[in-house]
């Protein structure tokens, strides 16, 4: 079950507020609903403020159909099962802010503080919600160290079957290992598509485990080239927070039955270098399975991810109110063009730029106005060489 229309009558900026959010007619997968949604516009435009309903009015829900809330109505569509958002069930909702008012990842000298103790209060009750955000660092931790227990008592508990009795440990192992796969393990291949681009890797192998209830669970990254340990209060701010935000993200969804799930990130870029970003979606969406994926972002990168029909585009009418629109750049374009199509950018050089183009404009009608050979000469030269250095292009000036 996926949401297809959010209705605002009255909220802050937005009034009369209708948002369909299904494939257009000329699609496909037309009249379903879209499989990720990717919200751009202004700052206050109100991307967050979208993101925050959804999760609020999801949390609350009431009816299987339809959401009606004092503040924002969500209908669906694909419904062919019941929909009951209780603890330990197969729905998940998961909202990642863009910050929250306490960075816990910034005073963490090793890993955070969470022991098997407190993990083990997740064999009673698993959330139907989470929050990941930097204050839930330690939520995080406290689910690895769960991961890894679980496995061991779901081991046990295999080892221990009648069937089993017969078969040598290595047989049982093997079988058991085919379809409990490790967390740790499955983990890193996540993490090391982002930590191989900075010369790092998570080493997965010397993670210790708890075993005793005091103990925390350990893990470390290490450089690439040398094998030296790299503690994580010293990675860098947008490694440390991908980390911790795909890792929890990924640990909520592992080896579980999630029949229905919407992920909602805001900013997704945030603090990371544009090199690490051209497949960061990709990887979310391979990291959730059964899920509606809404994302608000400022990054060109990240909005040239998603088709065009998927991108909403929100925007002040001449009355201050919020309107959205479908974006128009095609999936994949370059992100210069998606920031003059769809971020409605004017211009993507900056004072100097333009100063440039402007000279390299009138250089062009000077060159063919000069009649002095020498002159003209030295005035082509000033041409070329504003033009190699921004890429611009005009060749009628020698035409």
């Amino acid at each position: 079950m996926k949401i297809s229309k959010i209705i605002i009558p009255d909220y802050q900026e937005f009034s009369n507020f209708e948002l369909d959010l299904t494939y257009p007619e000329d699609h496909l997968r037309a009249g379903k609903p879209l499989d990720k949604v990717c919200f751009i516009g202004q700052n206050g435009t109100g991307k967050s403020t979208i993101l925050k309903l959804i999760q609020c009015s999801l949390r609350s829900i009431s009816d299987k159909k339809i959401i009606d809330s004092e503040k924002i109505i969500i209908e669906f569509k694909e419904d062919n099962q019941d929909f009951e958002l209780i603890d330990n069930s197969d729905y998940v909702i998961i909202y990642s802010p863009a910050e929250s008012s306490e960075n816990q990842l910034l005073g963490i000298n090793d890993v955070p503080e969470a022991n098997l103790n407190e993990a083990l209060e997740l064999f009673k009750k698993f959330d139907f919600f989470k929050e990941v955000s930097n204050s839930q660092v330690k939520e995080f931790w406290k689910l690895l160290i769960y991961l890894v227990k679980k496995r061991d008592e779901d081991y046990r508990t295999f080892e221990n079957l009648e069937e089993n009795q017969s078969k040598t440990v290595k047989q049982v192992k093997e079988e058991f290992n085919n379809f409990n796969p490790e967390i740790l393990e499955n983990l890193s291949g996540v993490w090391n598509k982002i930590l191989y681009k900075a010369g790092l890797e998570f080493d997965y192998k010397n993670a210790s485990s708890s075993i005793q209830l005091s103990d925390n669970l350990k893990d470390y990254i290490k450089l690439k080239t040398t094998g030296e340990t790299i503690k994580y209060s010293d990675l860098s701010t947008g490694i440390r927070n991908f980390i911790f935000r795909i890792g929890y993200i990924y640990s909520l969804y592992f080896n579980r039955k999630i029949n229905n799930g919407f992920l909602l990130i805001d900013e997704p870029e945030n603090s990371l270098y544009p090199d690490f970003l051209y497949d960061l979606i990709d990887t979310y969406q391979q990291t959730v399975h059964d899920t509606q994926f809404f994302v608000a972002t400022h990054s060109p990168i990240i909005a040239s991810q998603f088709a065009p029909e998927e991108r909403i585009i929100l925007e002040f009418d001449d009355q201050g109110k919020i309107i959205a629109h479908r974006g128009i750049t095609p999936i994949g374009d370059d992100s210069n063009d998606l920031l003059i199509n769809d971020f409605n950018v004017k211009s993507i050089y900056g004072k100097e730029g333009l100063e440039k183009w402007d000279r390299f404009i009138e250089l062009k009608r000077l060159i063919k106005q000069e009649q002095n050979a020498e002159q003209k000469i030295k005035l082509m030269k000033e041409y070329l060489k504003i033009g190699n250095a921004y890429n611009f292009s005009d060749d009628e000036v020698f035409n």
